[in-house]
């Protein structure tokens, strides 16, 4: 499958965005403003379902899953 990087962030705390050709989109957020750490979870808008596959306090730990899933 293969993902594209957006480039147009929105709300401010998403920190980087893929979008599949099925239209999962992939999600690194920074969560800094409630005190958490960084999250990455996958958004399916078919079963409109967030699956979270890491939460870490290391940013760069976040985003090196993130592109981990683009290259699975």
């Amino acid at each position: 499958m293969e993902w594209n990087r957006r480039r147009d962030l929105e709300g401010g705390k998403e920190l980087g965005i893929w979008i599949n050709n099925d239209g999962r989109e992939l999600y690194v957020e920074g969560l800094t403003y409630r005190g958490d750490g960084y999250s990455v979870y996958i958004y399916n808008p078919e079963t409109d379902a967030w699956d979270q596959r890491l939460s870490t306090e290391d940013r760069e730990e976040a985003f090196k899953t993130a592109v981990k899933i683009t290259r699975s």
